[in-house]
């Protein structure tokens, strides 16, 4: 017998009678044959060669699309899996639900092919489902969500078609043999349970293939006609539930996202299999409550501001913002600057950030802050982003010229030629711009006799020197950098000592031409017997006279102070 198109079961009235004479006595009895279903169908798809694109940075365990497909036996739901195509391991479906995910990164994973042909089969245990495709074309930049087309099989309707043509069977028959009674006509509609809500909430992270609520209702018919189906006819608009025809349990078919719809109104509807057809439905409301899935998102990858390094402490610089698309204090963000820092805060509300320091450039020139935002989530992990803060500091004329060393002290030659270079001065200046630049200048020349370059810091002498007329010269040398509007300034010194050159212009004379002196003949040895005096007409050690005795009958018998002449 085929289930499919026979009757559910048939009647028969068996008559009993026996031979007696001369009355003929009878029996009769009603006998029903029920028909039972063999699991004898394979499942059949309900939607087959799906095809549509995704991103090539499309998220690991993102949903892709789902399958399904119905065993018309047992009415129960089947196992899904992959044959082929997926060698590569980047898919995986799940084998109760039929939602098919990304199980591995496509971005920079070095895949040769852009597209993907994922052969899927059914089995309710027993037997398999012709296999069906699900060709996935991977593409760069971004894809809308809606992407995937299939073509429908329509094998719900076709299953349902046959289940009323099987009913109108069994009432076709049941007239004919004249047993249509009380039970056989569908006089009641299914209703739906008190414990219906009018409103379920369910958290947006609840895995897929998990029970939301089971929906009860009953028909006081019997037979098909008491038969109660159970469907979702309006208000499922992103596929996210399922309702399992027969048993009435709502499910979650793909993943919930609050952020993209908070609210769903599903029409659950449920019908007999009698004929007529009778139906009642229900408007159920599910709010999908927010958890915690997103993390802050900065508007910008990174920022970037310049200050001046004379900027005080207290200034507002810069704010960043992040926002965060969850609820309540999972959607509410709080700032904290990561980097070691005390040049710098941030308000943790606002993320505003405030000079916390003295900032000084010539010390450091620039800083790459890393800001956090974080949520603050009571319940389970935290969220949170980082995204790189650059400070460059912008220069003011804040340093003076440094002489290096502080002071100078040099020794010069008092025949040194006019125009020679007797010191050369350095300064250092770490500003930028006309700020670190350094102009030289002598606030005492001593009459013109020394002069300075101005750029080079290099003095020269500008007259003659003369050793027996002044030896020390005490110099007072300014730099002073060209700052705008203010120019900053240091002061130096440079001792010069003039070296005396021997010129050794006269001879020593005596003021007497001949000396006599006299001496007893027992004196002693060390006696002063006379004292010569001599005169030089130059200055310094060129005047300064030396005596000796060179010849005479008394050498060896006298000497002198070579000093003093005694």
């Amino acid at each position: 017998m085929d289930f499919e198109s026979s009757p559910e079961s048939y009647r028969f009235i068996v008559r009993a009678s026996d031979w007696g004479s001369p009355y003929r006595h009878e029996s009769e009895v009603n006998v029903t044959v029920v028909i039972g279903n063999v699991n004898d169908n394979k499942p059949l798809f309900e939607k087959v060669a799906c095809q549509g694109v995704i991103s090539s940075d499309f998220p690991v365990g993102g949903h892709i699309t789902a399958v399904s497909a119905i065993d018309i036996d047992e009415l129960e739901l089947v196992k899904y899996k992959i044959i082929s195509g997926n060698e590569l391991g980047f898919f995986y479906l799940n084998p109760d639900s039929g939602v098919l995910q990304l199980k591995k990164s496509l971005a920079g994973a070095g895949i040769k092919t852009s597209n993907f042909g994922l052969r899927i089969t059914a089995t309710d245990g027993e037997y398999f489902a012709d296999s069906m495709f699900v060709n996935i074309s991977v593409v760069h930049g971004k894809v809308s969500s809606k992407t995937f087309s299939c073509r429908e099989t329509r094998v719900a309707q076709r299953l349902a078609e046959k289940l009323l043509k099987k009913a109108k069977a069994n009432v076709k028959l049941n007239s004919e043999d004249g047993f249509l009674d009380f039970y056989s006509v569908n006089r009641q509609a299914p209703h739906f349970d008190k414990s219906f809500p009018s409103d379920l909430s369910v958290r947006e992270d609840l895995p897929v293939g998990a029970t939301i609520y089971r929906i009860k209702a009953y028909d006081a018919d019997s037979g098909f006609n008491g038969k109660v189906l159970y469907t979702i006819s309006a208000g499922n608009t992103d596929s996210c539930f399922n309702l399992e025809t027969e048993t009435g349990l709502l499910k979650v078919l793909m993943a919930l996202d609050r952020e993209k719809t908070e609210l769903y109104l599903l029409n659950i509807t449920i019908y007999d299999l009698g004929n007529p057809q009778k139906a009642a439905w229900r408007l159920l409301t599910i709010t999908v409550e927010d958890a915690n899935d997103n993390k802050p998102v900065f508007l910008q990858e990174s920022y970037t501001v310049n200050i001046l390094e004379s900027t005080s402490i207290g200034v507002e610089i810069i704010q960043v913002e992040a926002r965060d698309r969850d609820l309540g204090a999972n959607g509410e963000v709080i700032y904290s600057i990561l980097t070691d820092t005390r040049q710098f805060v941030i308000n943790s509300s606002t993320g505003i950030i405030y000079v916390g320091d003295h900032l000084d450039r010539e010390a450091k020139a620039n800083f790459t802050l890393k800001i956090e935002a974080r949520d603050r989530a009571e319940n389970g992990h935290q969220q949170f982003s980082v995204v790189p803060l650059k400070v460059f500091l912008d220069d003011v004329n804040d340093c003076a010229p440094v002489f290096i060393p502080p002071s100078y002290s040099v020794k010069v030659l008092e025949d040194l030629p006019v125009g020679t270079v007797i010191a050369w001065l350095e300064t250092q200046d770490p500003d930028l711009g006309l700020g670190g630049q350094v102009r030289y200048s002598l606030v005492n020349d001593y009459n013109g006799r020394f002069e300075i370059d101005k750029s080079s810091g290099a003095i020269r002498l500008s007259k003659e020197l003369d050793y027996e007329k002044q030896q020390f010269y005490n110099l007072t040398v300014r730099a002073k950098d060209k700052g705008r509007p203010v120019s900053l300034s240091s002061v130096s010194f440079v001792e010069i000592e003039v070296v005396d050159v021997n010129e050794n212009l006269y001879t020593p004379y005596f003021s007497d031409f001949v000396v006599i002196g006299s001496v007893k003949e027992n004196s002693r040895i060390g006696t002063s017997v006379l004292q010569v005096n001599a005169r030089d007409d130059d200055t310094g050690r060129d005047g300064e006279i030396q005596y000796s005795i060179r010849d005479g009958s008394g050498l060896g018998r006298f000497n002198i102070d070579e000093e003093t002449g005694r």
